[in-house]
């Protein structure tokens, strides 16, 4: 991984580790001279993910701040990261997204409170925008998931 790229993965024990894959947290430093792009490879898998900088690219959706809730990845992915770019976001396990989304999404779709009003989505994305640094943020969703599996 270039050096301009920050990855952090953590894969859950206990409860949570049958329904989630991971909980990550990625940042490009801000004097990365390019954009970063990476390929995603299919899992058949769906989870969110949160855009805490300038807009980000998956395929040909522009992603501005906020979240997004991700459907099922049926092939890989294109990812392009600006200078400065920090995301973070959780990938479920197979089939896993409906119990604690309480939907399945057919294509990325932005966080409302509207539609995700039970889950406190937006609350959270607000929460991990103060946060400083991968740990803390994969600390809130962490949390928030067992949060939410408690319910």
């Amino acid at each position: 991984m270039p050096e301009n790229l920050e990855f952090t993965l953590f894969q859950p024990k206990g409860r949570l580790a049958s329904m989630v894959q991971g909980v990550w947290s990625s940042s490009v430093t801000i004097d990365c001279p390019n954009n970063i792009q990476r390929w995603l490879q299919s899992d058949a898998c769906s989870g969110f993910l949160f855009n805490l900088s300038e807009p980000i690219q998956l395929n040909d959706i522009s992603i501005s701040t906020g979240g997004v809730l991700l459907p099922v990845s049926k092939q890989a992915q294109l990812i392009t990261l600006p200078p400065g770019a920090v995301v973070v976001g959780v990938r479920f396990h197979p089939a896993m997204s409906f119990a604690i989304l309480g939907n399945i999404y057919q294509q990325a779709t932005l966080i409302k409170e509207p539609v995700t009003h039970n889950l406190s989505l937006e609350t959270l994305g607000d929460q991990l925008e103060q946060a400083r640094g991968h740990f803390a943020r994969i600390v809130l969703l962490y949390r928030w998931l067992d949060t939410m599996l408690q319910t």
